[in-house]
This record gives structure tokens, C-alpha cells and sequence, in this order.
């Protein structure tokens, strides 16, 4: 995945818990943060209420893995949702949108 995304000109740094990504959040801007629902220290939309708070205004894209899109989540503090399994060209389009995108041509693209 990494290497895909690289190979689409993305910067891609790797945190294991919520609290490194805090720390890198603090060091380096991004434009965009990949999260997984599930952390060793904290679960993703916990990480995702502190990232907002420490950055309000900002508009940092927000894409969480693993986690069941739902109206209460898409726009309301993250950008997209992307379920397991992972398809590399999914990510990265939730990466480039930002938002979701519920045409039928783009599920039958990722999911094939």
C-alpha cells in the first residue's frame, strides 16, 4: 500500500499508536491522515476528535480504515470511511477527493 501510494506522488509517514501521530502531526504538515479504526492506545475517532480540536479550520482530509461509512462520520469529522479489505486504489481516491463517493461506477471499480 505504502508503495502505492508513493508511487502516486504521496509523502507517506507511519505512526503505530495515536499518541505518534499526534507527534508527527506537530512536526511535519500533512494534508491528509490515514487512521485506523483500531489503535493500541486509543480507537481512531478518538484520535480524529483530538487531531480536529488541536487544528480547528484546518482543512486536513481525513480518511478512516476499517470503519463502516455512516452519516453521523462522513463530513462530520472525517472525510471518508474505507472498509477491509483494503483496495490500494480506493484509498488512494478517498485520499484525492477527500469525501466519499457513492456512485455505483466506483464501487464496481474498487470492488472487482
Amino acid at each position: 500500500m505504502r508503495a502505492h501510494l508513493e508511487h502516486h506522488g504521496c509523502t507517506v509517514l507511519t505512526a503505530r499508536t495515536g499518541a505518534d501521530a499526534l507527534l508527527i502531526l506537530r512536526e511535519q504538515a500533512c494534508g491528509a491522515i490515514i487512521i485506523n479504526h483500531a489503535l493500541p492506545d486509543q480507537t481512531g475517532l478518538e484520535l480524529i476528535r483530538t487531531v480536529r480540536s488541536l487544528y480547528p479550520g484546518t482543512t486536513l482530509r481525513v480518511v478512516l480504515l476499517g470503519a463502516v461509512p455512516s452519516p453521523q462520520l462522513i463530513g462530520a469529522i472525517v472525510s471518508d470511511c474505507v472498509v477491509k479489505p483494503l483496495h490500494a486504489e480506493r484509498l488512494l481516491d478517498a485520499l484525492e477527493t477527500g469525501r466519499a463517493d457513492d456512485t455505483a461506477e466506483r464501487r464496481h471499480r474498487h470492488d472487482v
